[in-house]
């Protein structure tokens, strides 16, 4: 026995705007609000929920967040016209759906307070915009700043790195790659290494007297 969407959704309103959306040549002028248009729109196809959402105003990050996972990128920054970002969490929500230039337009008036929340949108966004809400947070350990090395730019990794104690080759291997070597000669300095192998990861990426100094410091008595 077949099941239809409409049989297990009933008469319910999602299950009444299925049957609309079914019958319509164009749902797009079904005039749905935007809760009737996100509940349904795991089981429409996106084409669909792109045209239904076109005429839609979006009011805050919140509503936006409810049908992001469903529209085009394209779709969903033009929705994202208008609103205002208050908060990472409220970023952290939308970003994994947006183009980077609508994220960057959105993250301007958000401020950052740890490295956890950069962390979570870093992915997401342009060095530009990341390197502009980096301004005022601490780096608290080797690994917060691995969390992040791969998404910033060399300098801004390395202006934050100056408060950063390291204290093996493992923490500094992990952000060598994203580093100038100026600032990876000077992160090194609270190392030691028991044997020579244990350079091998970072070698390439550090100078030849902070790797002459490393290995005279091992050889010491």
């Amino acid at each position: 026995m077949e099941i239809s969407i409409e049989d297990l959704l009933g008469h319910t309103r999602a299950g009444n705007n299925i049957k609309k959306i079914q019958e319509s040549s164009s749902p797009e002028k079904l005039n749905l609000s935007l809760s009737e248009i996100a509940e349904i729109s795991p089981i429409l196809p996106p084409e669909t929920v792109n045209k239904m959402s076109e005429g839609i105003k979006i009011a805050c990050a919140e509503e936006l967040a409810q049908i992001a996972p469903y529209v085009s990128r394209e779709t969903l920054d033009r929705m994202s016209e208008g609103i205002s970002i208050n908060s990472a969490v409220e970023l952290a929500e939308i970003a994994p759906f947006m183009n980077h230039d609508a994220l960057d337009r959105l993250s301007e008036g958000v401020s950052i307070a740890s490295a956890a929340e950069l962390a979570e949108i870093a992915p997401f966004m342009s060095r530009k915009a990341l390197d502009r809400l980096l301004e005022g947070i601490t780096i608290n350990g080797a690994e917060e700043l691995a969390e992040i090395a791969p998404f910033m730019s060399r300098e801004a990794l390395d202006r934050l790195s100056e408060g950063v104690s390291i204290n093996s080759v493992e923490e500094l291997a992990e952000i060598a790659p994203f580093m100038s070597r100026e600032a990876l000669d000077g992160l090194s300095e609270g190392i030691s290494i028991t044997s020579i192998q244990e350079l091998a990861e970072i070698a390439p990426f550090m100078s030849r007297e902070a790797l002459d100094r490393i290995i005279n410091n091992a050889m010491k008595p």
